[in-house]
């Protein structure tokens, strides 16, 4: 049911070969209230929140505008997008392909999901940008 929503956009900044430097940047809009599933990747990877926020990372912290976190590979890790949706870099270093591999959610997370769906997926199909997209072509 997430799946089939519209609640997240993601670009492809920056991809580079290793005789280039080996860095990829990602930017990545989750709508407001978009509940991640806990997963890991193959990579290390680094975010750095540039508008909105993150509630709940791993549990209990609240990331805002300027938070940077670290999730070395094979940690897994989830938020939700705070009620303005959320904003994110992602950067990974040397990888040619990144693997997303989800793991076991923390008891009550699918339905917390299942909830953001049906709250939410109307206002989710209106947004088809996130706020710094939205600036630029305004």
């Amino acid at each position: 049911m997430l799946a089939g929503t519209d609640c997240s956009i993601n670009r492809l900044l920056v991809h580079q070969t290793a005789d280039e430097g080996g860095m990829s940047i990602v930017y990545l809009f989750f709508k407001p209230n978009f509940p991640l599933f806990r997963h890991k990747h193959d990579v290390d990877s680094l975010y750095v929140v540039i508008s909105g926020s993150v509630v709940g990372f791993m549990g209990d912290e609240t990331l805002r505008p300027g938070d940077c976190f670290a999730v070395p590979a094979g940690t897994p890790y989830y938020y939700t997008a705070g009620p303005e949706g959320v904003e994110v870099l992602e950067m990974f270093r040397d990888a040619e392909t990144v693997t997303v591999i989800y793991t076991d959610n923390r008891d009550g997370r699918l339905e917390e999901a299942q909830e953001a769906v049906r709250v939410n997926a109307d206002a989710w199909k209106k947004i088809t940008a996130g706020p710094l997209y939205r600036a630029n072509t305004e």
